[in-house]
């Protein structure tokens, strides 16, 4: 094998590790995580609540400082929307279990620290996915 076709299969293979972003295994809080961008959001379900956390792209460091959310729960025809506040570094949003264990989709639109990120989608009730998404 000619010496740039080895240096290209390894940094393939050594780079998997660091750009997989996966969906298949418990965000830093035992919650579900999905990329928008440059960060990472993180649902947390809680009693009676979703605690969103918005990650570095390291998976570390929740914020709210500079940050914003908007979250709705889509059931068939029926849309709710939440209305989350900022704790210290993750937004809590109320919401009754019932809801979250109904067929429908969790929509979240983010920026953190001023970086706005894509629209993620969580399908309900929340799961764990057996894919993984690489950039």
């Amino acid at each position: 094998m000619n010496i740039r076709k080895y240096l290209v299969i390894t940094t393939f293979l050594l780079s998997q590790p660091i750009f997989a972003h996966g969906e298949d295994a418990l965000g830093p809080h035992n919650g579900y995580v999905k990329v928008p961008g440059e960060y990472h959001v993180e649902v947390v379900p809680d009693k009676d609540s979703l605690n969103i956390m918005l990650l570095d792209a390291k998976l570390k460091n929740p914020t709210v400082l500079n940050s914003q959310i908007k979250v709705k729960i889509k059931n068939g025809s029926n849309a709710y929307v939440l209305r989350c506040e900022s704790m210290e570094n993750y937004f809590s949003c109320p919401v009754s279990d019932k809801i979250l264990a109904r067929k429908g989709t969790l929509v979240i639109e983010s920026s953190r620290q001023l970086a706005k990120g894509d629209t993620v989608e969580y399908p309900l009730p929340l799961q764990l996915t057996e894919d993984t998404e690489t950039v």
